[in-house]
């Protein structure tokens, strides 16, 4: 500021930064693509990312397309807001910087949450005490359903012996039970039989013999 005898004051100096750019690229990392997870609220995790002229502020967890919740700017991993359900499941991650531009993650990641075994299912033929008059039965089972990752295999045990294992169809709609003849004939005696039905997690739901 300047008076009549050019005398000057100067006002203090301040600085200014522009900033019209999002954070860095950056990519969701855990679970991989396909994962089996066995939990309802798996970590979900992705890299750290920068901005170059401002800060994160922080990063927000999208699942199945809408936005689930929030992460501190410095934690690169967060759990769903709440329990997921049996099934597919796909995130990404927006990173927010302080004036709220936006960088979303350059990949999505879908997993399966499959946390419980098979459905019950029984067996249907023999009959529990029945005496077979072929040295070849058909053993008949009930198909069941699993609501994460589905049914993958049927074993069949025979007297505490794995004898055959069996696919689950994979067509629609399936079949309501499945049955299977041996190749080989069976000795005259008493035999005890069930079935095992496994999913893609693993586990396992068993029929009772």
């Amino acid at each position: 500021a300047y008076d009549k005898l050019n005398n000057v004051t100067n006002s203090p100096v301040w600085k200014m930064r522009t900033d019209l750019n999002p954070p860095a690229p950056f990519e969701v990392t855990t679970p991989v693509e396909g994962a089996v997870v066995k939990e309802k609220t798996p970590q979900m995790c992705w890299n750290l990312t920068t901005d170059s002229r401002s800060n994160v502020a922080h990063y927000l967890l999208y699942m199945n397309d809408q936005y689930n919740t929030a992460q501190y700017p410095n934690q690169n991993c967060q759990t769903p807001r709440q329990a997921l359900d049996e099934g597919n499941h796909c995130f990404y991650v927006k990173a927010q910087d302080e004036l709220r531009h936006e960088r979303v993650s350059t990949n999505t990641r879908c997993f399966v949450v499959d946390t419980l075994p098979p459905e019950d299912f029984g067996l249907i033929s023999p009959n529990d005490g029945e005496t077979s008059c072929t040295a070849r039965p058909e053993f008949c089972w009930e198909t069941t359903n699993d609501a994460g990752t589905g049914v993958q295999r049927y074993e069949i045990w025979l007297s505490g012996n794995l004898v055959h294992v069996e696919p689950a169809p994979d067509y629609f709609p399936q079949p309501d039970h499945l049955c299977w003849q041996s190749d080989a004939p069976l000795n005259n005696g008493m035999y005890s039989w069930f079935v095992k039905a496994i999913d893609g997690a693993n586990s396992v739901t068993q029929t009772t013999t």
